[in-house]
């Protein structure tokens, strides 16, 4: 059986969003990412010293605010 493939069709549609972490010397840096996938635009980043619902909802309204929802 094909697999059906669909892709966005407009701006802000589908988001994808990541968490990531590196190690520094002090412990670890946690970056947050929302991307749009239509335009293929980073909507909303940020950094931190943690991975609390603070700083990802942070990076939410950010791009929430970026992308003018």
């Amino acid at each position: 059986m094909e697999e059906l493939q669909t892709y966005p069709m407009r701006v802000n549609q589908v988001w994808a969003s990541d968490i990531s972490y590196s190690p520094t010397g002090d412990g670890f840096v946690f970056l947050v990412v929302y991307l749009d996938f239509f335009t293929r635009k980073v909507a909303g980043f940020s950094t931190a010293d943690h991975m609390g619902i603070a700083l990802i909802l942070s990076v939410l309204e950010m791009a929430l605010g970026r992308q003018q929802l």
